[in-house]
């Protein structure tokens, strides 16, 4: 049984190319992403896509986080916390955060369908808060496309860039603040590799001292700001604080952390990076509300609270507020019968409906999902495929460069 689409091949952009040896991702410290379950991660092709197809999809993301931010000042104003599925406890710092902090919003990605072939760009939706693909995208992409693709480098591969930029802007805005940055995640390895490209960017900038440890090592104080212990009776503050981990999970699993990190961030103890509001920025709860707001927008696919909504309709997919990689998620047809469904973490969240969209595919069945960074601006691009609806943890990376 198939949802009803249409699936435009995109064989004629793909070039054959090589995905770097175990050599170089070791002597990078990648050797994670071609390893165990990851050794057929770094897809064999590249995507060439046009000058206009590169165009859209950057301005395409720079138009949707400007109507991002007035759905989320309208859910502010009107008081819409709870149907934007932002916990009570944490509305108080998330109406802080969006009315002080907007400058602080370093880093997200948006997922995209189409945009190549004449297939319709289509906004899937935006990790505002801890977005991966961040080593793929600054060292692999380049090492795969640097023979195909000609001088001078492209708008589309500037993430480390403007990550750079943003850590130089982000100094100067604090003038007064000591140069440290503490970097924290759960301990996973793609969070750690993922950080260590932020961690490599704010050196860059200017920053001192930039340092990773996991989240259960650092230390909060409500009166003090933030810490790391690095020996006894011997303490590291730092005065800028970039996580790798969730405001959901914050709020949800990590309740006391959430009590304390709203002093240090109302009183300036610390920069926390990226900041409270981009949870309201992550949920998909936002996408009926943008729908609403800007009925106009060709980039919004049609989404609601109400799967009745696609009564009768095209196809749809319903999406947990708060998932990543797939999970959760249920694909119907236009019959509302059930086609696929993933397990996962997400499934205790309130859903989201979203009508299913048009992709571009090749011939061997992959279905390609472009993202693009944004960093203050739009950044860089960077696809995956699956040959499955849901991109999950069984896809693959996928290089791209600009035809000239």
């Amino acid at each position: 049984m198939e949802v009803a689409q249409v699936v435009v091949s995109v064989d004629n952009k793909l070039i054959p190319a090589q995905a770097p040896d175990l050599n170089w991702l070791s002597r990078n410290g990648l050797k994670w992403f071609a390893s165990g379950e990851n050794s057929d991660y770094l897809a064999n092709r590249v995507v060439a896509i046009s000058k206009f197809e590169m165009r859209e999809y950057l301005l395409s993301t720079e138009r949707l986080y400007q109507l991002q931010l007035e759905t989320a000042q309208y859910i502010a104003s009107n008081g819409l916390w709870k149907e934007a599925g932002i916990p009570a406890a944490a509305v108080p710092l998330v109406e802080y955060s969006l009315r002080e902090e907007q400058h602080l919003h370093l880093l997200g990605r948006y997922d995209f369908a189409g945009g190549m072939e004449g297939i319709p760009l289509k906004m899937l939706e935006f990790n505002a808060d801890t977005c991966s693909l961040l080593p793929e995208t600054v060292q692999i992409q380049p090492e795969i496309g640097k023979i195909l693709q000609p001088k001078p480098t492209p708008d589309s591969w500037m993430l480390y860039d403007h990550l750079v930029q943003a850590f130089v802007q982000l100094l100067k805005r604090y003038p007064d603040r000591e140069p440290t940055l503490l970097l924290s995640g759960m301990g996973y390895e793609e969070d750690t590799l993922n950080l260590e490209v932020v961690r490599q960017a704010a050196r860059q900038a200017g920053f001192a001292i930039a340092q990773q440890v996991e989240l259960p090592q650092v230390i909060f104080s409500e009166d003090e700001g933030i810490f790391v212990e690095l020996g006894p009776d011997r303490f590291q503050r730092y005065d800028f604080w970039f996580k790798m981990v969730p405001w959901d999970f914050i709020c949800n699993e990590e309740p006391d952390l959430l009590e304390l990190l709203d002093p240090i961030i109302r009183n300036q103890l610390a920069i926390v990076i990226n900041p409270a509001f981009t949870m309201l920025m992550q949920s998909k709860a936002m996408l009926p509300f943008m729908v609403e707001k800007f009925p106009y927008e060709s980039a919004l696919l049609p989404a609601s609270f109400q799967a009745s909504t696609f009564a009768g309709k095209k196809g749809y997919i319903a999406k947990p507020f708060f998932g990543r990689m797939g999970e959760n998620i249920k694909m119907y047809d236009q019959e509302n019968r059930l086609l696929m469904e993933n397990d996962g973490d997400y499934g205790s969240y309130p859903m989201v409906y979203q009508e299913l969209t048009e992709l571009n595919s090749d011939g061997r069945g992959y279905l390609y999902q472009p993202s693009v960074f944004w960093v203050g601006k739009p950044a860089a691009i960077c696809f995956r495929r699956q040959d499955d609806h849901a991109i999950d943890d069984d896809a693959e990376f996928v290089a791209h460069i600009v035809e000239p």
